[in-house]
This record gives C-alpha cells, sequence and structure tokens, in this order.
C-alpha cells in the first residue's frame, strides 16, 4: 500500500503547539503520545491521519484551521521570495 495514502501535508503540528504556547512535553501529553512523536511529527514532511485526526479531536479544530494555516505559510514564502528578488 503507497504511504502517502495514508498522510497528509505535516505544516500544522508546530504550529498547532505554538498557537496554543505548549511545550512539546505538553501538547504530547495532551494528545497521548511522546514527546518524540511531536517532534518527529514536527520535522517530518507529513504526518499520519491517526495524527492529525487525533489533535483535531483534541483542540476541536477543523480543515478550515488547516488549510488557513497552509494559505498563511504560503504567503508568507512569496512574501519572503519577493524581499529576496527586491521586488
Amino acid at each position: 500500500m503507497n504511504k502517502e495514502l495514508n498522510t497528509v501535508k505535516n505544516n500544522l503540528v508546530r504550529d498547532m503547539r505554538l498557537a496554543h504556547g505548549l511545550t512539546v512535553r505538553d501538547f504530547a501529553k495532551r494528545i497521548g503520545v511522546t514527546p518524540a512523536t511531536v517532534t518527529t511529527a514536527e520535522n517530518s514532511e507529513y504526518i499520519t491521519q491517526k495524527l492529525k485526526a487525533t489533535v483535531l479531536r483534541e483542540f476541536d479544530l477543523d480543515d478550515t484551521f488547516f488549510n488557513y494555516v497552509a494559505k498563511r505559510k504560503r504567503l508568507e514564502e512569496y512574501e519572503n521570495k519577493g524581499a529576496l528578488d527586491g521586488s
């Protein structure tokens, strides 16, 4: 089975944790995983659907939040690229 079918693009774990003012340890405890799992997720390109669902349940977030964060990051990248190009 293709691993990508069970994953979603990860741009969000760190943003969610920081948005709630939590340390890696506190965030992990709140969602019921180890701190190593959070660190791995924050440094990985993908997170599993299961981890995404767990975070959504705990923080009562929906895909609207995830889409907003992804758009915000793309806008920041675009603005940073323009600053480097002198635009």
